[in-house]
């Protein structure tokens, strides 16, 4: 995710919604990857996965069609990415890489032995 871009509420939600449908598509493991992380922290949307509340508040001043939807479908997605795990990385500094790689690898293998 590109996590500049998703500093904004709507598009975070947007993507948050396309990983959903995504993961339930294939079944198979995912790993939510902010990229950019020289530009900008993914702490806020760390927060905002954490706490429905805080992604409420920081949509409130927008009151379009869409970020009503938004603020209904956080209640609902709230459990998804609950379970989800989240890195940031930048491909120009490489910060976040080896947790990246990591991360990767955990879940490859929990899920080969779940299919063992």
């Amino acid at each position: 995710m590109d996590t500049p871009k998703c500093m904004e509420p709507r598009t975070f939600m947007s993507n948050m919604l396309q990983a959903c449908s995504v993961l339930y598509k294939y079944r198979l493991p995912m790993v939510l990857v902010y990229n950019k992380c020289d530009i900008s922290r993914h702490d806020f949307a760390l927060d905002w996965m954490k706490d429905f509340e805080l992604y409420q508040q920081a949509i409130s001043t927008d009151n379009s069609y869409a970020a009503s939807l938004s603020r209904s479908l956080s209640l609902v997605l709230d459990d998804f990415y609950g379970n989800l795990p989240c890195v940031g990385v930048s491909s120009i500094t490489g910060s976040g890489m080896e947790t990246f790689f990591g991360t990767v690898d955990k879940i490859a293998r929990k899920h080969l032995n779940a299919k063992a």
